[in-house]
């Protein structure tokens, strides 16, 4: 099979943020994409759909919905969540997933998983993504890739964390000077891209993988640069996190680990792909209320110098 257009893959959580970006990567590279979704009416899979993907609904924690959207296709890029706050269900969703993956006939398999999950953290976040890393391992495909994200650079536009930019605070439940390495979604999409085109070259790589490296205080100074306002960085407390997301709460415990320590300047030679700075991914992610603020701080600024 010569032409990247007989290959299928399927594509979990292909409405979301990492899923998404990499079903994008994969049409635009000639792929066929089952891009698989809870959510088939929404408008991130309308927009997938009008690229080329074969919108499927299909519940992962549903067994009796896996083998069919895998069949006939060659590869499959697996990424899964803890539905609920669940962690054994994420656990169980992902080792039946990968073995029916296995027992389709799937010939190569990327589990994108997290940074630091092949580590004795502790961290029981990190050790669900762990086990589903051995399932993969075990599953003994033709080829497998496994790729672990650092923190996603698109959480500071999600529900939980962009109000309160917007109203020029950042609240993370760190210490102002933990070293957070940090990766855009629309790059785990180009690695991912990279994970297929390059699968006889990557079989059996484990790819962690980050764009940036800052400190919460010097996070919030990149935003404010771009979003044109003072932001100010404000340490909230862990505990009341973990009642109010527990998820989150999970996320912080594992960045406040300050690991693994991904040499950035290392990854566009190995990998081919050149993942955004914050800064580059503020520029180009930039909410609309925060554009127009920031071209109009732009324009008083320019009209104060050129008066």
């Amino acid at each position: 099979m010569n032409c990247k257009t007989e290959k299928i893959i399927v594509v979990t959580g292909a409405t979301g943020r990492q899923g998404g970006a990499v079903a994008r990567e994969l049409l635009k590279s000639g792929y066929s994409v089952r891009a698989l979704t809870r959510y088939p009416d929404s408008q991130a899979a309308k927009a997938l759909s009008g690229l080329g993907a074969k919108v499927i609904k299909c519940d992962l924690t549903d067994a009796n919905s896996h083998t069919g959207v895998l069949s006939g296709a060659w590869g499959v890029f697996a990424l899964f969540q803890p539905f609920d706050h669940d962690l054994r269900l994420e656990r169980e969703t992902g080792r039946r997933f990968t073995a029916t993956a296995k027992n389709a006939g799937i010939k190569h398999y990327v589990y994108s998983s997290a940074a630091a999950a092949n580590l004795k953290t502790g961290i029981p976040y990190l050790e669900s993504k762990a086990v589903i890393e051995a399932a993969v391992i075990g599953a003994r495909f033709e080829s497998y890739v496994i790729i672990r994200p650092s923190f996603l650079m698109d959480n500071f536009t999600a529900p939980l964390l962009l109000p309160e930019i917007e109203q020029g605070r950042l609240c993370l439940a760190l210490p102002p000077h933990t070293r957070v390495q940090m990766v855009a979604a629309d790059d785990i999409g180009k690695f991912g891209r990279a994970a297929f085109r390059q699968a006889g070259e990557l079989s059996g790589k484990e790819i962690d993988i980050a764009g940036d490296e800052r400190t919460p205080q010097e996070t919030a100074d990149v935003l404010g640069t771009v979003y044109g306002k003072k932001i100010e960085f404000f340490s909230s407390d862990i505990n009341s996190l973990r009642k109010a997301d527990p998820e989150m709460a999970a996320i912080m415990d594992w960045l406040d680990l300050g690991c693994p320590a991904i040499k950035l300047q290392d990854i566009p030679a190995k990998y081919g792909v050149r993942p955004m700075t914050l800064e580059q991914w503020a520029r180009k992610r930039k909410p609309p209320a925060q554009a127009r603020a920031a071209a109009a701080a732009c324009t008083g600024q320019n009209a104060a110098a050129n008066p």
